[in-house]
């Protein structure tokens, strides 16, 4: 048995080409079924730990980035709460404003009302279709 050098299939002894990649097998050195498998499975177990890295950075940039939005959102309110209490009427007027959007910004990102509500925009009075794939 041999092992294509680009795609790591077990290829029979005979054949001159991998079947699955098209690579020329020239180089490729004749081994035993097991030696084979194993260094595939290497190969797979490698691939995989790779992708389990690079999906776990994703979602430590994710949460961070929306840890630092949240934070971002209370200051805005909190600042908006310090102008509420303020003796001014114009900056109590802006507190409110800060406030009420503050919120808005909450509840769209925390709830989800964002994204749910996405795909009905511009039809707000035509009810959904049910889906035709089901």
């Amino acid at each position: 048995m041999r092992l294509c050098p680009k795609c790591s299939t077990i290829v029979s002894e005979e054949s001159r080409t991998c079947g699955v990649c098209g690579a020329s097998l020239w180089e490729a050195q004749n081994r035993s079924i097991q030696d084979a498998t194993t260094e595939a499975q290497r190969a797979k177990t490698a691939a995989d730990q790779h992708l389990r890295e690079k999906e776990l950075a994703s979602a430590r940039r994710r949460i961070i980035s929306r840890l630092v939005f949240y934070a971002g959102t209370v200051v805005f309110i909190l600042y908006g709460f310090l102008l509420l209490f303020s003796s001014t009427t114009s900056l109590f007027t802006i507190g409110i404003v800060i406030v009420v959007t503050g919120f808005v910004i909450l509840l769209f990102f925390i709830i989800g009302a964002g994204p749910t509500t996405r795909r009905y925009r511009g039809r707000w009075f035509v009810c959904p279709q049910p889906n035709p794939r089901r």
